[in-house]
């Protein structure tokens, strides 16, 4: 994957946090700031930004109006060219069994009321997170690029060759080796350490 450090992510998340918390007040502002926490940071800090390394149209506890009429609050949301997509970061544990089964069932009410006012929805376990960031990394690039294309991902900045070499990183579930790119993708030696050189100079690296 791309190689962007920790000290920039955490200069843009701070600023874009900011950013929203500027916009914010009362309920949604303190949600915002109480409920942004551990999850939420690792699905930006090892899937979001290492996929496409920037925050655009990206919303933080976005406030919907509940199927009952009350607010409630999506981990984000993706909105961009009419179209709205919610993410939501789900801790192993943490949620359902706090609730009774009337809340358990309105659960999935909520569910579809998203689904009939447009949203796609998307839930992501933090254990994933964790465990299988490249398989995620590879599945929001995806989407992003299907619906949207590529113009807003990483990718966009590499070559034909240099995007089938991050793509076959994102597949593997391990660090990518110079002999992978050259049996998989049917280069030599020479052409496959160039080409991995080159992904280095572009502020990043694959891990060898």
């Amino acid at each position: 994957m791309l190689k962007i450090t920790l000290h920039q992510f955490d200069s843009a998340h701070r600023e874009w946090l900011n950013s929203h918390i500027s916009k914010r007040k009362g309920e949604a502002l303190r949600k915002l700031k109480t409920s942004h926490a551990f999850a939420e940071i690792e699905f930006l800090r090892y899937l979001w930004w290492n996929a496409f390394g920037h925050f655009n149209y990206l919303h933080p506890e976005y406030e919907i109006v509940d199927f009952m009429d009350g607010k409630r609050y999506l981990d984000f949301a993706y909105i961009r060219s009419g179209i709205r997509i919610a993410f939501e970061i789900d801790p192993y544990g943490t949620h359902y069994d706090k609730m009774d089964r009337r809340q358990y069932s309105n659960q999935w009410v909520r569910h579809m009321h998203l689904v009939n006012d447009g949203w796609i929805i998307v839930r992501i376990s933090l254990d994933d997170i964790r465990e299988r960031p490249r398989l995620w990394q590879a599945l929001l690039l995806q989407l992003i690029g299907r619906l949207f294309g590529e113009q807003e991902t990483t990718e966009s900045r590499l070559s034909g060759q240099e995007r089938d070499i991050l793509r076959l990183a994102l597949r593997l579930d391990r660090p990518i080796k110079l002999v992978d790119v050259k049996e998989v993708l049917c280069f030599g030696y020479d052409t496959a350490r160039k080409h991995m050189r080159l992904l280095e100079e572009k502020n990043g690296s694959i891990r060898k």
